[in-house]
């Protein structure tokens, strides 16, 4: 089963299946899948299974259809096709293979965030500043080359005089 892969939008991230030999795209609601986008129009495109593999075809859409930048009217479509209706911007994923693997991205406005009771189980512990440390280490080094430098000094003197 092949599918479109959402790269903008509110579904941005979502698979769509293309579960039907044929399926319409639009903003209104009697689509198979619904685009709320004002760039979209009401019956905007559709997408079917022919012999030779998938098409797809503008419904004669306000802000037309591309695939990999060239508006269209019908074309076949191939493995990573970028399609685009109005400002919505879809690739196009042939049946995956056994060997694929679906991974569903979640946005910030899925809530990305880890939850508010997580707890980190990594042995190191984030959140500590160790600048203050750094910068007493840095300053006991420069006072101890300061010092060994003032010994050889003075030693040079006893030496020389």
């Amino acid at each position: 089963m092949a599918f479109l892969l959402a790269r903008t939008g509110a579904r941005e991230g979502v698979r769509i299946e293309l579960d039907r030999d044929m399926i319409t795209l639009g903003r209104a609601e009697d689509n198979d899948v619904v685009i709320e986008a004002e760039s979209v129009s009401g019956h905007h495109a559709k997408i079917w299974k022919a012999e030779e593999g998938y098409r797809l075809a503008d419904l004669n859409s306000t802000n037309g259809t591309f695939v990999n930048g060239e508006r269209i009217t019908e074309c076949g479509l191939l493995p990573g096709a970028v399609i685009i209706l109005g400002q919505e911007e879809f690739v196009f994923e042939p049946a995956a293979s056994p060997l694929s693997t679906t991974v569903r991205i979640r946005t910030t406005a899925e809530g990305a965030a880890p939850p508010v009771d997580f707890t980190s189980v990594s042995p190191y512990r984030g959140g500590r500043d160790f600048r203050l440390l750094w910068t007493i280490l840095i300053i006991l080094a420069a006072l101890a080359a300061f010092a060994g430098l003032l010994f050889l000094f003075v030693s040079l003197q006893g030496l020389g005089g």
